[in-house]
């Protein structure tokens, strides 16, 4: 009978072991270094520096020498940054997690596949529902599985800034001129 028990505690054990290991994907994730706004924070394959954080109403850009106004009920969280891929050509993906949500952002002035060594400087804007009290931005490259999927890229870092988010937001913000 005892060991019936023993074995049986054993199996319990070993089962126990097997659901605490991680999955393929997760001891592939990207590893996340932390930094401030204003500093320059690196990891394996990308360097980030956030320079700048604004909120405002409406957004205005060229698209092709034509200019484009966009509203939102909400907010425009603006970040200008600096990004540069170190080891091979790379395509930036720019994730915001806001007062728990998580946004991805439809207007970035960023290059897919950049190639290593060059720094860029630009905006990413992102659209949230209200004013933030805490904002976290992260950035990433991307890649795209055997089906053409995308995802993170596997045994990378990732970079992630807190921002401290401006109280008020502008009327208007001119993201071109907000990236130089």
């Amino acid at each position: 009978m005892a060991r019936v028990l023993a074995a049986a505690a054993m199996l319990a054990a070993a089962t126990w072991l097997w659901l605490q290991l991680p999955t393929k994907m997760q001891s592939w994730a990207p590893i996340e270094v932390t930094g401030a706004v204003g500093e320059h924070v690196e990891g394996r394959n990308l360097a980030v520096t956030v320079h700048d954080v604004q909120l405002a109403r409406v957004v205005t850009f060229t698209n092709d020498g034509v200019p484009v106004r966009m509203s939102t009920d909400g907010a425009w969280l603006v970040v200008v940054l600096s990004y540069e891929p170190l080891l091979s050509a790379e395509s930036p993906v720019f994730e915001l997690t806001a007062d728990g949500r998580r946004f991805t952002s439809p207007l970035s002035g960023f290059a897919r596949n950049a190639p290593p060594g060059l720094t860029q400087r630009n905006v990413v804007a992102f659209e949230v529902p209200a004013v933030p009290t805490s904002a976290e931005l992260l950035v990433y490259n991307k890649t795209a599985d055997r089906y053409g999927n995308p995802m993170p890229a596997p045994l990378d870092s990732a970079i992630a800034v807190p921002l401290q988010v401006p109280g008020e937001a502008l009327p208007q913000l001119d993201l071109d001129k907000a990236a130089s």
